[in-house]
């Protein structure tokens, strides 16, 4: 990522793409010089001459040496604005952010305006020293495709060599509006730079040739089709490049994606239809791992499979009439414990509890449905059917209780009562158009909280209904007790204890 950068290699990444666009422009113009002197001058006049050859080569050097003066100052006043924000490593401001996404057209443009002048002192000296002003001209016009093609290399370069910068200017997102920098510009200033212009170069020595009628021109024909070869195969490569390592992130991104990665993120380094690609994924990804986190949630919520089924089927108001085992757990003595303890410190000790609760019963096939204050209410059976959920119900009571007596040892004052009941229930979605959850209603759940009142006043602190205990296979570990009145009923129930009765004090 473009926040990983120091600095210092931010400014040293500024100053080289700014040292190969200066170079790549004295390349170009020496090459141009070079061409124009030991090829098409000869025709007109001698050149070969010492004080000619100065002559020119003194213009060039004077040329150079003022055009550079005047670009530096301004490419020194757009430094200063690009290394005020990268100096305090900030995300850049309005004017910082443009200038680093207008540099590669500025660039352009500056060696676009240096060779014109350029252009036009060279054909006028040619002109004043000859008097051919036909083939000052045609010089003219094929200097200027030189100046062209190195414009556009320069745009290629500086776009490229740029790009960690230009990610940090799009940190922030990317510019409104359409951008001047897109994959079909690109890819037709490689082509212009690499097969456009020297064509046209080739069509100019031909007309050249028609006026000068005896020069050899196969040497300026080899020069441009070398030239556009070389600079034809960068110019390509670097376009093509431009666009395939991005994509090539963004599909390296959508692997990681695919193998559940959702913490996957690239840097949006291009303001063109790439950078509107790179941010799409990152929104797309950002929406998966919003959507992973609000699953998350609710299935800490309602339970892991009361959350699957509603992503896969939607929530039914109507409700479901299934087989169920209710297991329901009290803390003993919970308002006289507010009245000794603090209330973070009751706190403490019910999330330890709960924490046991939700792992014995998770592991025993059951979720947890609620907490309600100081109790849990489990399910075991609903919404996913379980043709032996008495069975699991009855071996989490105990396993449980034996994690209870486990805590003991840290909250001295912790105890509970654990019913366990059976039977038919409907299960589905309480509340309101705007607010509901996964409940029970239900004899099951009724009686699994009196079964856990009368648990209290239990040594073995754990009851479970004569339904349950007749549907399970083997109930051996349990034992019958003495019929008692829960509340809420008019007539005894048959209740079932374990059958290792552990005392408690």
């Amino acid at each position: 990522m473009s926040g990983d950068i120091t600095y210092d290699a931010r400014r040293a990444l500024w100053r080289r793409t700014w040292w190969r666009c200066l170079s790549y422009n004295l390349l170009g113009g020496g090459l141009c010089l070079v061409f124009f002197l030991r090829w098409l001058s000869p025709a007109a006049m001698d050149l070969a001459a010492p004080r000619t050859t100065f002559l020119f080569l003194g213009a060039f050097a004077v040329y150079v040496g003022v055009g550079g003066l005047i670009t530096s100052r301004q490419d020194r006043t757009r430094t200063e604005i690009v290394m005020s924000w990268l100096a305090g490593g900030r995300h850049p401001n309005a004017r910082g952010r443009q200038v680093v996404l207008d540099e590669p057209l500025r660039q352009a443009a500056t060696s676009m305006i240096v060779w014109t002048g350029g252009c036009v002192v060279f054909a006028s000296l040619y002109i004043a020293l000859t008097g051919a002003v036909t083939r000052g001209l045609i010089l003219l016009l094929g200097a200027m495709l030189g100046g062209i093609h190195v414009a556009a290399v320069v745009f290629l370069l500086c776009e490229r060599g740029l790009r960690p910068l230009t990610a940090l200017a799009l940190e922030d997102g990317l510019p409104g509006g359409p951008s001047w920098l897109s994959v079909q510009r690109r890819l037709q200033v490689a082509w212009a730079s690499g097969s456009g212009i020297p064509l046209l170069g080739i069509g100019v020595a031909l007309i050249w040739q028609a006026f000068v009628g005896q020069m050899n021109m196969a040497g300026p024909l080899w020069a441009l089709v070398v030239t556009g070869l070389l600079a034809g195969y960068l110019a390509i490569t670097g376009a093509a490049r431009a666009v395939s390592e991005p994509v090539s992130n963004v599909r390296a991104g959508l692997l990681r994606v695919q193998r559940g990665d959702l913490d996957v993120e690239v840097a949006i380094d291009d303001p063109s239809e790439v950078g509107l690609l790179q941010s799409g994924f990152n929104r797309m990804v950002g929406g998966l791992r919003e959507a992973r986190n609000l699953r998350d949630l609710f299935g800490r919520h309602v339970g892991t499979d009361v959350a699957r089924q509603a992503v896969a089927h939607g929530f039914d108001f109507e409700g479901e009439l299934c087989e169920v085992s209710i297991l329901f757990v009290d803390v003993v003595g919970s308002v006289p414990l507010l009245e000794r303890r603090a209330p973070r410190e009751v706190m403490r000790m019910l999330n330890a509890l709960f924490d046991r609760v939700v792992e014995v019963v998770e592991a025993s096939g059951g979720w947890v449905n609620r907490f309600q204050g100081d109790a849990a209410l489990c399910i075991f059976g609903a919404p996913v059917a379980m043709p032996d959920h008495a069975d699991r119900a009855l071996r989490a009571a105990l396993e449980l209780r034996t994690a209870i007596d486990g805590l003991r040892s840290s909250f001295p004052e912790l105890d509970t009562g654990i019913g366990v009941s059976s039977g038919e229930a409907v299960t589905g979605y309480l509340g309101g158009a705007s607010r509901y959850e996964f409940g029970i209603v239900g004899e099951p759940a009724n009686e699994a909280a009196r079964l856990s009142d009368e648990a209290k006043r239990r040594p073995s602190r754990v009851l479970a209904s004569a339904a349950t205990i007749a549907a399970v296979s083997d109930a051996t570990e349990w034992t019958p007790s003495d019929r008692v009145h829960l509340r809420g009923k008019t007539v005894p129930s048959d209740v079932y204890e374990p059958t290792t009765t552990a005392e408690r004090p």
